[in-house]
């Protein structure tokens, strides 16, 4: 079966995950640039209601213990049917994933890939293997961005390891020729041991960086957002170090915002569930949501 076909006989099958893919093709967008980069990457606002209870998940510890895991098998709808990636190429059968379609989209052909077994969120590990699948798993979906949010970056399952994939012209930062307003580092090649080496780097230089002050003296890893794609024979991939998970103003009382950037938000597409923060964010805002939680260029 082909990652279309699947897509396409998930959402026959799935009056929600169909609806929610129908709705945004006429969901509300306008462009914006960040106060004082004016000559970077442009960013766009994205109103999208359904994904409120992303961008508000309460991702704490007593809130994550008290659900159940809405990413393993158990705790599923039984309308959710999973690929693996095996049936993509013999190449891959060994990975220990499944692939979802999301029911609450960002954009049409979104998918969320955890892990069969149910293990924290946390990508640089001593091997950093986990990044290896995650190559491995870009080029079974060649054309896809697959990207990582940390567990304090932006997932609202740090309990349970995923990736998750959306197209990679979705992703603006992966070809942009202009400049982004915070650090990033990012590496091409189409040797896959070369990529680990580099991600290995990547993490070690994130390590250097200033502490965020809000950070568990148990944090795993640094905060970070990860983005792989795969295209032609060669792997493309960027790490966003994060100096906060979400910024000061994050909230739904009068004079907040409920914004909470993970990696499609700094690739170029800030998520607005709330139809008046839609409205209120302005240059500055803007400018202060990425300076909050990301760190500045070096």
């Amino acid at each position: 079966m082909t990652l279309n076909e699947f897509y396409r006989r998930q959402l026959s099958l799935w009056p929600l995950a169909s609806d929610n893919v129908r709705a945004l093709f006429s969901v509300c967008s306008r462009a914006l640039l960040p106060a004082g980069h004016e000559e970077g990457m442009q960013f766009v606002l994205q109103h999208n209601p359904a994904r409120a209870r992303s961008t508000g998940a309460k991702t704490d510890a007593a809130s994550v213990a008290a659900r159940p895991c809405f990413l393993c098998r158990s705790s599923r709808p039984y309308e959710q049917i999973a690929l693996s990636p095996g049936e993509l190429g013999d190449e891959f059968s060994d990975l220990d994933y499944e692939i979802l379609v999301n029911p609450y989209p960002i954009f049409p052909y979104h998918f969320t890939i955890p892990s069969v077994s149910h293990m924290p969120q946390v990508i640089a590990d001593d091997r950093c293997m986990r990044f290896g699948d995650m190559l491995r798993l870009s080029r079974a979906m060649e054309g896809m961005a697959l990207f990582y949010n940390g567990a304090r970056c932006g997932a609202s399952a740090p309990d349970h390891f995923h990736f998750q994939g959306v197209p990679s012209s979705s992703m603006t930062i992966l070809s942009t020729e202009r400049s982004v307003p915070f650090l990033t580092y990012g590496y091409e090649s189409g040797c896959y041991e070369e990529m680990l080496e580099w991600f290995s780097r990547a993490v070690a230089q994130a390590r250097e960086l200033p502490v965020p002050e809000d950070s568990a003296a148990d944090e795993p890893e640094p905060r970070m957002n990860v983005i792989c794609t795969y295209i032609g024979g060669i792997w493309k991939a960027l790490v966003i170090p994060r100096r906060a998970h979400r910024p000061d103003f994050y909230g739904t009382d009068a004079g907040q915002l409920l914004l909470s950037p993970a990696s499609v938000d700094l690739s170029g597409t800030v998520i607005v569930p709330v139809s008046a923060h839609y409205e209120a964010i302005t240059p500055e805002v803007l400018a202060s949501l990425i300076s909050q939680t990301t760190y500045p260029l070096m």
